[in-house]
């Protein structure tokens, strides 16, 4: 066996990169490494195949392997499913479709099935104001993209998804000193690429040939009789990267004729480093975060890292790189414990505050200085200090927390527009609320009201988020607001004279209410509540409130209670 298929199954092996029964996307330019990496994992299709069909005796494991592929004829075999992916970005006329009949004739004789997507590079380069080199990579990746969406929509679960790229040790080299001394970067430059990542819809890609270089790898095409296309355009200096490979690399080589392996230990290193620091700023994120809406969210696994790792024993994702953004993230407002975060080392600190900055929205642009600055206000000692950042960003201190907060920030609750309306519908909100039949499930979002009886209400509360309902008894807000008092609620945003009862009895006025719980000013006003007049029966959970909701003493549910009023936020 050749010493690159020996490195591509160790690499596959102890990466857990695929295993039978998974779906393969191979993105297949036809090239060497892509040619050398089909060919390989045709071998492995056959032996997966073999292995399950000598199990065949053993219903249990057929059963599992075609429920855990879902849909597809080898992969419901215990094989490899695998589909190639070619793109023709009309670069080089001629050549690129010799590339195209080539890819197409190999995955005709293998039995693969293949795709062709023709991209008018040079025209979108233009269009765009991107190097060829951008466009192409754009469309190959939405090409990837499309095929994994649609073979979830075939029933494919997710995790049995994998797109393979064909990047190989050289090309990890190359990465490296391109970010370095090229591009600029920080120590998580020097990490390199994953041996697998998810994209920014969550497939995951993978890179099987990381550990083979350019040299063994051709060795490998020739001892096969694979005769791969080759690419002229490689040799052109005028590309960045084709400079780093055929006059950098070689020029370094004069100095330390081992300078790439070299290079692969300082990335190795650089990921090791970088994924312990990861997993550290994630802890303090939840930490300093307290129990906001943010922290609230990330609790219920609606957090995403588009270019992150999984874990090899189960299907977590784990923070990855500084590619990570919350999911429905409506809030734009990421509230942070100063104290928290003064207290810990620096390298963990700029990292979690990269994370707010991410959470908050803010991907583009983002600087090392900019975290410098922002931990200045940190330390700054001044209670108010802020700091304007590029694209409407701004970070500033507020009752001793740091506040990142993305333009036109969104409110508490979900809800941004003033409305002193009163709605009648009822509807469901995503995943957990519920209530019997008489709802409304219309699309929207905006809030609820309904009557029901007490034993209703108790046995529908488990169905409800924490912190978005509040139920009161009917009669006593009848005998304070009078017959009919439904239609007197409202859902809006604060008045002059409004107020909320408190437990004793009295009276608090929410301007009070707010300046006690540390509301910023320029938040008040939009923050949503539930109100009769201007007295204040409800307001929802959000970003305010260190996430917690604020209820009316009076009318308060108890065993005695008949009737049961409850006003339901709806997200």
């Amino acid at each position: 066996m050749h010493k690159v298929e020996k490195t591509v199954r160790k690499t596959i092996e102890e990466n857990h990169l695929m295993e039978p029964g998974d779906h393969v996307i191979l993105g297949f330019s036809g090239g060497p490494d892509s040619t050398c990496l089909f060919h390989i994992l045709c071998k492995l299709r056959a032996e997966y195949e073999a292995a399950a069909a000598a199990n065949s005796v053993k219903p249990e494991y057929a059963a599992s392997v075609e429920s855990a592929a879902g849909p597809g004829g080898a992969a419901e075999r215990g094989g490899l499913e695998i589909r190639a992916i070619h793109v023709n970005h009309k670069i080089r006329p001629g050549d690129a479709e010799e590339d195209q009949k080539y890819v197409e004739d190999m995955c005709a004789r293998a039995g693969v099935p293949e795709r062709t997507v023709i991209f008018d590079a040079p025209k979108a380069s233009a269009e765009q104001d991107l190097t060829e080199e951008e466009a192409g990579r754009d469309a190959r990746y939405r090409a990837f993209r499309e095929e994994a969406k649609a073979l979830e929509e075939a029933g494919v679960p997710r995790r049995r998804i994998k797109i393979a790229v064909a990047h190989n040790a050289d090309d990890q080299v190359e990465t490296i000193l391109f970010r370095m001394l090229i591009r600029g970067t920080g120590t998580d430059g020097l990490a390199g690429m994953d041996y697998r990542r998810s994209d920014e819809s969550g497939f995951e890609i993978v890179r099987p040939l990381m550990d083979c270089f350019k040299a063994d790898i051709e060795d490998y095409c020739r001892e096969e009789g694979l005769e791969p296309r080759v690419d002229y355009t490689n040799g052109d200096t005028e590309y960045a990267r084709n400079r780093v490979r055929l006059q950098m690399i070689p020029y370094l080589e004069e100095f330390n004729p081992n300078v790439k392996a070299a290079i692969l230990r300082l990335g190795k290193t650089a990921r090791l480093d970088r994924d312990y620091f990861d997993l550290e700023s994630k802890a303090l994120y939840a930490s300093a975060s307290g129990d906001s809406c943010q922290a609230r969210l990330a609790a219920q696994g609606r957090v995403i890292a588009t270019d992150a790792y999984t874990s090899p024993n189960d299907d977590t994702v784990i923070t990855g790189n500084d590619d990570i953004t919350t999911v429905n993230n409506e809030y734009g407002r990421i509230r942070l414990n100063g104290d928290v975060l003064r207290k810990t080392e620096k390298a963990v600190r700029l990292r979690t505050l990269r994370t707010a900055f991410k959470a908050a929205g803010f991907k583009e642009d983002f600087t090392f200085r900019h975290l410098e600055s922002v931990d200045g206000i940190l330390f700054s000692g001044k209670p108010s200090a802020s700091i304007d950042l590029p694209h409407g960003f701004r970070a500033r201190m507020i009752y001793g927390e740091l506040e990142i907060a993305a333009p036109e920030a969104g409110t508490c609750g979900r809800q941004k527009a003033r409305s002193t309306e009163p709605s009648s519908t009822l509807q469901a909100a995503p995943e957990k609320q519920s209530l019997p039949e008489g709802g409304s499930a219309e699309g929207g979002a905006g809030w609820g009201q309904r009557e029901l009886t007490a034993r209703e209400f108790f046995a529908e509360e488990k169905n409800l988020s924490k912190g978005e309902y509040a139920g009161f008894d009917a009669e006593k807000l009848e005998e304070r607001f009078g017959k009919g008092f439904e239609a007197l609620v409202s859902w809006r945003t604060r008045q002059a004279g409004d107020f909320i009862e408190l437990p004793d009895g009295r009276h608090k006025r929410i301007k009070e209410l707010f300046i006690d719980d540390k509301v910023p000013k320029d938040a008040r006003d939009r923050v949503m509540m539930a109100a009769v007049g201007h007295e204040i029966l409800f307001i929802p959970a959000g970003i305010f409130f260190r996430g917690r909701a604020r209820y009316s003493a009076f009318g308060r549910v108890t065993e005695e209670t008949k009737t049961v009023f409850i006003v339901v936020n709806i997200k």
